[in-house]
């Protein structure tokens, strides 16, 4: 039997690879949009009434 083992740091690094924060507000919403119904949704959002 294998004796588990705690992975190194080294090993994890690749996988714990995070995004830098975008301050534009606007790019950050379109980027999180996949499809056109969360394109309405942020439309409706920031339009005013």
């Amino acid at each position: 039997m294998t004796k588990r083992r705690f992975p190194r740091p080294s090993e994890l690094a690749p996988l714990l690879r995070f995004k830098a924060p975008t301050w534009d507000g606007k790019k950050r919403r379109l980027d999180a949009a996949l499809t056109v119904w969360d394109l309405r949704t942020i439309a409706k959002a920031r339009t005013p009434k």
